[in-house]
C-alpha cells in the first residue's frame, strides 16, 4: 500500500513538474519568467506568445530570412527583400497607407483572443494531465486490491494435511 501512495506521489509530481517549468528569460517583480518564445503583456500581468515574425527570450529577435510567421516555422518563396518576418511574401503595391482602424482593432482583437485560447488550452491540458493520473492511479490500485484479495483466497482454500 505504501508503494502504491509513493508512485502516485511521484506521478503527481512529475505532472506538476512538467507542466508548470521555470522558464528562463525576463525576470518579473513576482519572481517568474516568462518562458522562450514568449514576452510580458504589461496590461494583462502575464507571459504571452511572440508576435508573428518574432521568436527568443522576451521575442527580441526577428525571423531570418527565409523563415517568417508564429514560430518562424513558414518559409519565404520570394527575394529577401519581399520577404517579411511576420508575413512572408508581400507584394510591393502594399503600402502602410492602406491600414485602417478597423484593421488595427481586428489585430488587437485577435491578440486577445489567441492568448486566452492559449491560456485555456494550458489549464485543458494540465486538467487531462490530471484526470489521466486519477485514472492510472484508480487502476493501479484496483490491481492492488484484486491481488491481496486473491493471495488471501489461495491462503484460505490451501488443502488442509492431515497427518
Amino acid at each position: 500500500m505504501m508503494t502504491l501512495f509513493i508512485t502516485i506521489f511521484m506521478l503527481v509530481q512529475l505532472s506538476v513538474n512538467v507542466s508548470m517549468q521555470n522558464c528562463t528569460g525576463l525576470y518579473r517583480k513576482d519572481g517568474t519568467y516568462c518562458c522562450y518564445g514568449h514576452k510580458w503583456d504589461l496590461v494583462h500581468n502575464i507571459c504571452i506568445p511572440c508576435d508573428d515574425g518574432f521568436f527568443g527570450t522576451n521575442c527580441a529577435s526577428k525571423c531570418p530570412y527565409p523563415k517568417f510567421g508564429k514560430g518562424c516555422h513558414s518559409s519565404c518563396t520570394c527575394d529577401v527583400q519581399k520577404c517579411d518576418h511576420a508575413n512572408g511574401c508581400i507584394p510591393p503595391t502594399k503600402s502602410i497607407s492602406n491600414v485602417t482602424e478597423a484593421d488595427t482593432t481586428m489585430n488587437l482583437t485577435n491578440l486577445l483572443r489567441e492568448t486566452t485560447e492559449t491560456k485555456q488550452e494550458m489549464i485543458n491540458t494540465l486538467l487531462f494531465g490530471m484526470i489521466g493520473l486519477a485514472a492510472v492511479s484508480f487502476i493501479i490500485y484496483m490491481i492492488y486490491i484484486y491481488t491481496i484479495t486473491l493471495e488471501k483466497r489461495i491462503v484460505y482454500t490451501a488443502p488442509f494435511q492431515q497427518n
